[in-house]
Parts: structure tokens; sequence; C-alpha cells
């Protein structure tokens, strides 16, 4: 397989430097100033990264060395996770047993309840165990 390197110079985006994640993988970070160049480097990832498979967005204002659930950040031990988690447990059920919210959102009782719930938590800022990621730029920049 060819690797194909990451290209520094493109018309109307500025390299900035190379950024590392945890992993060990490093991806080049730019500044862009116009949207011909932001369409540039979007079909550049999605042409180098293709024998990887889809390229996903992430839109938020920082960038990450990891990427952890909203639920674990800023969590550091086995015993604040576990605290967390009996949280959002404790908010499925609450939701659960809302009968009027239940019927509203569609709930079924089954175990896909669980999943239903998460997602739409994420959707309104709770933290969840999901990651949000999305497979247009345009919705990521939103």
């Amino acid at each position: 397989m060819e690797v194909i390197k990451p290209v520094k110079s493109i018309q109307d985006a500025v390299y900035i430097k190379d950024f590392k994640f945890a992993c060990g993988h490093s991806v080049p970070i730019y500044q862009v100033n116009s949207i011909h160049s932001l369409t540039q480097i979007i079909g550049y990832v999605k042409y180098i990264n293709a024998s990887y498979g889809n390229v996903l967005y992430r839109g938020q204002c920082r960038l990450y060395d990891t990427i952890k659930p909203g639920i674990y950040r800023n969590v550091n031990s086995e015993k604040a996770k576990q605290k967390r988690d009996q949280w959002l447990d404790k908010a499925i059920e609450n939701a659960k047993g809302d009968k009027a919210f239940s019927k509203f959102i569609h709930l079924e009782n089954n175990s896909k309840d669980k999943e239903m719930l998460e997602s739409v938590f994420q959707h309104y800022g709770i933290p969840t165990h999901y990651i949000d990621v999305v497979d247009n730029h345009w919705i990521a920049l939103w």
C-alpha cells in the first residue's frame, strides 16, 4: 500500500503544525482562509484516507489528544466512572418512569430504550457514552 504524505501547501490555507494524538498518530493542522481551501482540504483528506474507510468529523472548538465520551471527561478513576455511570442509569430510569415523556419520545419498554434515551440526552447536551461524529463537514461546522 502506498503511503501518501499530507501536503503542506494549499492555496488560501496555512499549515500550522502537526498535532500528535495520545495513540501516536499525527495529523497536519491548517488555518483555512476560504471555503475553496476548506473544500480542497476535505477532498484531499478523503483521498488519502480512502483505504481506511469514511472520514468522520467532530465539531469541536479545540483539539484533544484523546477522544473520550462526555460522561468520562475530567474523570480519572474507576470509582468516578462508576459514579457517572450510576448517575446516567438513574436519569434513564427516571425518564423511562415518566409516562408522558416515554409516550412523547415513543419508548417501547425494551432493550433499545436505553440507547434511544442516551441519544436524546446527547442531543440536549447531557453527558453520555456516545461520541458525536458526523460524515458531513457542514453539519460538523454548524
